[in-house]
């Protein structure tokens, strides 16, 4: 009988003795969905707010996924994201704000992009544990036509026609002034 109180004892010492370690991860984006019509060509913005429910501090970075990849911005990278006061409540309160530009190309159709606004969150340098947490905001974006043919004329299109002009100008004053230009083929 002692034998087996000093072992009972013995194997409760030896569980105390080990720590169990937890942390609860957590993001949240605000708001979940966003639909957007903008004229292509055109820059349109929204404001998304990045919380963190859980109980450590964690480095979240953003990415555009999707259709709407290409075209997408963000203000910020990457921010720290300290965690909500427990218990939560609302309006959040140590959230970041993040603008998210889009600006779809010019097209003479009406499109529609679909994709996702990622937010990925991890351990900062100085936190205790690992592992990593996502969330996504889903975009629904449709660009519409531009109202003139006018708005599809890019800096790109006005340096090419003045040199196309300057060129012909050239040609015509050198013509007045005697340059004969022949053609011959050679055999």
């Amino acid at each position: 009988m002692k034998n087996i109180i000093t072992t009972l004892i013995m194997v409760i010492s030896v569980l105390l003795s080990f720590h169990v370690a937890q942390a609860n991860i957590g993001l949240g984006t605000s708001p979940s969905k966003v639909v957007l019509q903008v004229q292509s060509g055109q820059e349109t913005s929204v404001e998304i707010l990045v919380f963190n429910p859980g109980d450590q501090k964690l480095k979240v970075s953003f990415a555009a996924e999707g259709d709407i990849a290409p075209f997408t911005t963000f203000s910020e990278e990457s921010v720290e994201i300290t965690p909500e006061l427990q218990p939560h409540t609302l309006p959040i309160k140590n959230g970041k704000t993040t603008r998210v530009t889009f600006k779809p190309p010019a097209s003479p159709q009406t499109k529609t992009y679909l994709g996702a606004l990622s937010a990925t969150g991890g351990p900062t340098e100085d936190a205790q544990f690992g592992g990593a947490v996502g969330v996504a905001t889903l975009v629904t974006l449709t660009a519409t036509p531009p109202p003139s043919v006018l708005d599809y004329i890019t800096a790109q299109h006005i340096i090419i026609g003045a040199t196309a002009i300057i060129i012909l100008l050239m040609f015509i004053i050198l013509k007045k002034r005697g340059l004969k230009l022949t053609f011959e083929k050679e055999e």
